[in-house]
């Protein structure tokens, strides 16, 4: 081996784009995974990990990401169910003051 290392960006961090960390740390939580395995997995291959604090920083990151997704997806599709029980006559404008309400309520133990 010639022992030269280099730094190799495989994604320029922009905005709405998440950096190389952060999408292995999703992949991580979505595999339930944990700091050990990936790391034990990428020692294998001679790959450096980040130390223990830098992946609790990006475990925090990319939990914020998926509860604001999770936030999103649900006030939409509450929306979206609100709308198809008005369209067929099912509820009145009661299903979307309770909606608003539910979530408030919900936000107040976050």
């Amino acid at each position: 081996m010639c022992n030269i290392k280099k730094t190799i960006h495989l994604i320029e961090e922009t905005d709405g784009v998440m950096d190389i960390n952060s999408v292995l740390m999703l992949a991580t939580v979505s595999t339930g995974n944990g700091y050990s395995t990936v790391n034990e997995m990428l020692s294998v291959l001679n790959v450096s990990f980040m130390s223990n604090s830098t992946y609790q920083q990006h475990h925090e990151n990319v939990a914020n990401i998926i509860e604001e997704t999770a936030w999103k997806v649900m006030e939409e599709a509450g929306q979206e169910e609100a709308r198809i029980a008005q369209d067929l006559g099912e509820v009145g404008d009661f299903l979307l003051e309770s909606t608003d309400y539910i979530l408030t309520y919900y936000s107040a133990f976050l």
